[in-house]
């Protein structure tokens, strides 16, 4: 099926799964440099973490702003901000450092995974054994992804409680990602019918 000239649906995603790779690729080595540079400079630079936090003092803020307009603004849950601490605690950062560099260490991996399975297919190889075991590795990172990334956002949380201990600015627990979560199910059906269509055409092919 063609999407764009002569470039069909699977081509594209192959594009679209490379560069996301190569982006990844180029983020792990600038986390790593920015750990380097966190442990060198002894916690003063290098660590930046988006926290969650209390959107009441917002919100406060802008309705004193909008006083004479024709609104009104509401708390409606937490605000999502970097976080920089300027003399940060060094193995406390450099383990958070370290998490985060794992997760898009995971997410490196699976697209690697993906990108096989996604060459496979451009090359007509799509129900095989093989296709449905890579999308279930798929599925499985996916399915960690959610509390492995839920996990790192909470220490973040006291690490910035660790340093700002003002009553007006307080950070909130972050919301449970349940996005990867399903997307990880996704996978692991997708899985399970590549996996029947891939026996289903072994015992074709046997039969003729």
């Amino acid at each position: 099926m063609k999407t764009f000239g002569s470039w069909s649906i699977i081509s594209f995603l192959r594009f679209v799964a490379q560069f996301i790779w190569a982006v990844l690729l180029v983020t792990i080595a600038g986390q790593l440099l920015m750990l380097g540079i966190f442990v060198y400079s002894g916690g003063e630079i290098g660590a930046t973490f988006s926290v969650y936090l209390d959107s009441s003092f917002l919100v406060n803020h802008l309705k004193e702003v909008l006083s004479g307009e024709q609104a009104f603004l509401f708390s409606a849950g937490s605000v999502e901000m970097s976080f920089m601490p300027l003399k940060g605690e060094v193995m406390l950062g450099a383990i958070l450092l370290l998490v985060q560099i794992g997760i898009f260490g995971l997410a490196l991996y699976g697209f690697s995974v993906l990108k096989r399975v996604l060459d496979a297919m451009h090359k007509t190889d799509t129900f095989t054994i093989q296709n449905g075991s890579d999308i279930r590795i798929v599925g499985f990172l996916l399915v960690i992804a959610a509390p492995l990334r839920f996990l790192f956002e909470w220490g973040v949380k006291l690490y910035f409680d660790s340093h700002v201990m003002m009553d007006e600015i307080t950070a909130v627990l972050p919301p449970f990602d349940f996005t990867l979560f399903f997307a990880g199910l996704v996978c692991f059906v997708i899985a399970e019918i590549l996996n029947r269509a891939a026996i289903m055409h072994e015992e074709q092919k046997l039969t003729v």
